[in-house]
């Protein structure tokens, strides 16, 4: 029988695809966060299918290891229950940072991987060796050994288990950190985080180290190969036994078994031949003898059965191989994307230069100071914010504004950032009041902070790149057929403009309403064979919008953008001109 951790490993290893939220990607997340037009915010709750996997698959991992008395596991298991415990620490970890410590111990304490005794290798050593040294003539050699692989891939699964939980615990420590007043508390929680980042950084690349090595899974072919052929092996060829019966005494009946060359051998399928009596020679002048006669030879139906059976038993291997496989197929494809990353803390503080908008009073700040930090979004968390940049005295003319340079996040997981702009009266930070700025993209390296005093003589910055869809249908023209020709790789971006036709900075480059749309290239175009493309935007009151459309290998076209519909909270600019 295929052994429980290895299906317990797999349902858990698929379980935590694990807690990426809802059913967007990174950038139609950020999209409809900005514009509010979140499907289903009320998601359930990633944590319980997550830990129920896992504490069922270190149930089974356990039974194993205690049944096999596999002393060198006992610090794996004494840490896998510590983890376990820690989780019920997640309750409450929103409104307090005591258990930050305790939590975090717990979570690196399950591979300890900067030593090379911690207790996950120690325990897969064990295991190693049990395997290599378990005796392949016992009877139960074949669960023996499936149940010692499919411990060593749970214990895999365990760290990469680890990667996963990180999300959890970031997500629960930014709620510490709102939800604090306190500095002590804020410093706690930030190292913590940090802490947490740097440990998983390391595991993370430990384990895709592991899982990228082809010996890894080769070494677990082999494994089940060797338990394949050693079981086959030992089933022998089929035996007679005994002697056909004589007259006129019935001698031990005959018939036919194969055999198990395990310890101590089993017999299997033991079948014996059929005889009836009949007379021979009987005629008119005899009356014959008795002999026994064979009416049934069961050699061909024993062989069949042992056929059968040597099918079953590969059958049973090769199929507990399949699953092995694939979770490690699983897992080190997951690995290789980079499972549940989320963003650190940005460690660099914002730079700010002086911006000319040739607006008068584009700057209601004059004379006051300012500063800047940014917090990264994730999928599921957001940073706690990145050093402050220098304070800046604004003592500039009121058409000038700051320019503030962002930091870059290294490891790539962030989707998006706030801004946070702190005024105050002097560089002391008296008086301060910070304002928060989102800006849902990565790929805006400069924020022109415009801060108007009046709203309606200036146009802000397009900060939201266009969430573009596509349309068959023109309703001005009235042609549903009718396509722009091939090829048509394209993409959009826009700018606000006034009444007087000053415009400031273009947004970001569209991105598709499906980012895992087959027709969305990896260079930001777009293909699709429609006549009419919509471009969703958030409106700027008395601003106006200017659309550019850039087709692969032209220069950009300054397009007039039609707006097709309007409604909750967005626009829809529209192109219908075709190329």
């Amino acid at each position: 029988m295929t052994a429980n951790p290895l299906q317990t490993s797999l349902s858990a290893l698929e379980t935590i695809a694990f807690i990426l939220p809802g059913p967007w990607g990174p950038i139609a997340s950020a999209a409809l966060n900005v514009f509010g037009t979140l499907i289903d915010p009320e998601q359930p709750d990633p944590n319980k299918p997550v830990l129920d996997a896992i504490a069922a698959g270190f149930a089974d991992l356990k039974s194993f290891l205690t049944s096999q008395k596999i002393d060198d596991a006992n610090g794996y298991i004494k840490f896998m229950e510590k983890w376990l415990a820690s989780t019920e620490d997640l309750k409450t970890l929103d409104t307090s940072t005591s258990t930050l410590k305790k939590v975090i111990d717990a979570a690196k304490s399950i591979s300890t991987i900067e030593t090379p005794t911690n207790a996950i290798e120690t325990t897969i050593s064990a295991v190693e060796s049990t395997l290599k040294n378990a005796d392949t003539k016992s009877q139960n050699y074949l669960d023996l050994t499936q149940a010692g692989i499919s411990t060593l891939i749970g214990l895999r699964v365990c760290q990469a288990s680890c990667l996963n939980y990180r999300v959890l615990l970031q997500q629960k420590l930014v709620c510490a950190l709102e939800r604090s007043d306190r500095d002590e508390d804020k410093k706690t929680v930030f190292d913590a985080m940090q802490d947490l980042q740097s440990y998983f950084d390391v595991l993370c690349t430990t384990v895709k180290d592991y899982l990228a090595d082809k010996g890894v899974i080769s070494d677990f072919e082999t494994k089940c190969d060797n338990a394949k052929d050693t079981v086959v092996d030992r089933i022998g060829s089929v035996q007679h036994e005994g002697s056909e019966p004589a007259w006129p005494w019935r001698s031990a009946p005959d018939g036919y078994y194969y055999e198990d060359d395990c310890t101590p051998p089993i017999r299997y399928d033991e079948a014996k031949n059929e005889y009836q009596k009949q007379i021979v020679g009987a005629g008119l002048y005899s009356i014959g003898t008795i002999e026994w006669v064979k009416t049934k030879d069961q050699k061909a139906h024993v062989e069949q059965l042992r056929t059968a059976r040597i099918s079953a038993l590969k059958k049973q291997c090769d199929d507990f191989k399949q699953d092995a496989l694939k979770i490690l197929q699983a897992a080190k494809d997951k690995s290789t994307a980079g499972v549940d990353g989320q963003p650190a803390p940005a460690s660099t503080k914002p730079t700010v230069e002086q911006k000319q908008t040739e607006w008068k009073n584009a700057w209601k700040f004059t004379a006051k100071w300012v500063r800047y930090s940014v917090q990264f979004q994730g999928t599921t968390i957001t940073t706690v914010a990145s050093p402050s940049s220098d304070w800046v005295k604004c003592n500039w003319s009121s058409d000038t504004c700051p320019e503030v340079t962002l930091p870059d996040d290294p490891s790539g997981y962030a989707i998006g950032r706030i801004v946070l702009r702190e005024v105050a009266d002097d560089q002391t930070g008296h008086n301060s009041t910070t304002y928060a700025i989102p800006l849902p993209n990565m790929t805006t390296k400069t924020l022109v902070d415009l801060c108007p005093v009046n709203d309606d003589d200036i146009c802000p910055t397009a900060l939201i790149a266009p969430v573009i869809r596509w349309c068959n249908y023109d309703s001005r023209r009235g042609d549903p057929k009718r396509t722009w020709p091939d090829p048509y790789r394209v993409r959009y971006r826009y700018k606000y403009t006034n009444k007087k036709g000053k415009s400031l900075e273009w947004s970001p480059w569209s991105v598709p309403f499906d980012r895992k749309s087959a027709d969305f290239n990896n260079d930001g175009y777009y293909n699709a064979n429609y006549y009419s493309a919509q471009m969703l935007v958030p409106p700027v009151p008395n601003c106006d919008f200017v659309l550019q459309r850039v087709f692969k290998g032209e220069d950009p076209k300054v397009i007039k953008a039609r707006v097709a519909a309007a409604g909750n909270g967005l626009v829809y600019l529209c192109d219908d001109e075709g190329p």
